[in-house]
C-alpha cells in the first residue's frame, strides 16, 4: 500500500516506521519489525509492545489515526514471537475478529514463514507431527513431547542448502506457542541466532575464507535475532469470505545473510528452489 504508521515510545526513546501491508474496514495488516514485541509479555509487563502502542494512539487520536475512519476495536489476530518479523494482522471489529478466530481454530494452514537454520534437514520435505509442552526446567522454553505434548504439526520445505546452513519454508498447520522453533530444535536444525533453542549467531568470519575481523571492535553477527520471518498469510475476508493473500518482503537482515551464504558458504549440492 505504501502507507506507513509512525509509532514512538517516549519512555524508551524508541521510534518505529511500520509499513502497512493491507487495510480496510475490517483489517489492519502490518509488517512487524524485529525489535518490537507484538503483545505484552506475561513475564515482563513493562516492555513496550505493538498492540499497546496502536491502542494508545487510537485513544489519543494520533496523526496516523486522524486520516482513517473511526476504529471501534483493534485486536490482534495471532501472535508472532518478539524477534519474528513479517505479516501481523489486526482486526478492527468484533465481528471480524470472531469470524477469523473461528477460521484459525479449524487447523487450516494460513501462514508461511521463512527461516535460516543450522545444518540441513534429513529430507527436503518434512511434515512433522510432534506434540509440544512447556519445558519443566526452563521457563519460557517449549519442548517436543510426543506422548504428553499438545498436538503440533509443521510442514518444512528445503529451499536452499549451504555447507553449514539451510534456508527453509515453514508452514504451521496448528498454532502453538514457539511451535516452529521447538520443532526445528527437535530435528537438530535450530534457527540461526535463536539462542533460547540453541541456535548460534552467524558471523561473516565463520564462512568467509581469510576474513579476520578488526581486533579493535567486537565482530557483529550478520543476524542479531532469531532469523524467522512471516512471509504471507491466506485468510478469508471477514466481510466477503473471499480468500485474500497478504505478503511481506523478506526482512533485510535475512536477505543480507543469504547473500553472504551464497557467496562464501558454497552449497554442497545444486539444490536451490524458487519460492
Amino acid at each position: 500500500m505504501g502507507d506507513i504508521i509512525k509509532l514512538s515510545s517516549p519512555a524508551t526513546k524508541q521510534y518505529w516506521e511500520i509499513p502497512v501491508l493491507f487495510e480496510d474496514g475490517d483489517l489492519l495488516v502490518l509488517d512487524k519489525p524485529s525489535d518490537l514485541p507484538a503483545v505484552q509479555s506475561y513475564s515482563d509487563v513493562e516492555t513496550v509492545n505493538l498492540l499497546a502502542l496502536l491502542r494508545r494512539d487510537i485513544e489519543n487520536n494520533a496523526t496516523w489515526v486522524r486520516s482513517r475512519p473511526q476504529i471501534p476495536l483493534l485486536d490482534i489476530l495471532y501472535i508472532l514471537d518478539p524477534e519474528t518479523t513479517g505479516v501481523l494482522a489486526f482486526t478492527k471489529t468484533k465481528i471480524a475478529h470472531d469470524f477469523l478466530a473461528n477460521f484459525l481454530g479449524s487447523e487450516k494452514p494460513f501462514r508461511v514463514f521463512h527461516t535460516l537454520v543450522h545444518g540441513v534437514p534429513r529430507e527436503p520435505s518434512i511434515k512433522l507431527n510432534a506434540g509440544i509442552t512447556p519445558h519443566p526446567a526452563r521457563h519460557g522454553l517449549m519442548k517436543v513431547d510426543v506422548k504428553r505434548g499438545k498436538k503440533a504439526i509443521t510442514h518444512f520445505s528445503l529451499l536452499e542448502s549451504f555447507n553449514h546452513y539451510s534456508y527453509l519454508q515453514c508452514t504451521p498447520i496448528t498454532d502453538r506457542f514457539a511451535q516452529i522453533r521447538a520443532h526445528l530444535r527437535y530435528i537438530k536444525c535450530p534457527i540461526v541466532c535463536d539462542t533460547l533453542y540453541f541456535g548460534k549467531p552467524l558471523y561473516l568470519s565463520s564462512i568467509k575464507p581469510k576474513y579476520h575481523p578488526s581486533k579493535k571492535h567486537t565482530e557483529r553477527p550478520l543476524i542479531a535475532r532469531a532469523a524467522l520471518h512471516c512471509s504471507e498469510i491466506r485468510i478469508p475476508h471477514p466481510s466477503t469470505g473471499e480468500q485474500i493473500l497478504i505478503e511481506a518482503p523478506l526482512a533485510k537482515d535475512i536477505n543480507v545473510a543469504l547473500k553472504m551464504l551464497r557467496r562464501y558458504d558454497k552449497q554442497f549440492s545444486s539444490l536451490r528452489y524458487r519460492r
